[in-house]
């Protein structure tokens, strides 16, 4: 019986621990992104917040190669497109 007993209050202190770990996850992740002090202006979208973090890790490399990218794929669009490459030129 003592066994059990080990067994059982194991089971319940691992049930209590993995709730109290999952309701403060959850918690973290619905607040939202905290607002810096002073006249900052608004705080940056968790999207913003991303794209300025992948970003500030990128190599010189890296940013060449998405500036080319990102140029073949406005040249694309401009050959699928034309009315808009004129609009966007002017």
């Amino acid at each position: 019986m003592t066994t059990g007993w080990v067994v059982a209050i194991a089971v319940v202190v691992v049930a209590a621990v993995a709730l109290l770990s999952f309701r403060d996850h959850g918690s973290r992740a619905d607040r939202p992104p905290t607002r810096p002090s002073g006249d900052a202006g608004p705080a940056p979208t968790i999207a913003e917040a991303r794209e300025a973090a992948r970003l500030a890790h990128m190599s010189a490399d890296d940013r060449d190669w998405e500036a080319a990218s990102l140029q073949r794929q406005r040249a694309r669009d401009a050959a699928r497109d034309p009315v808009t490459e004129a609009l966007r030129s002017e």
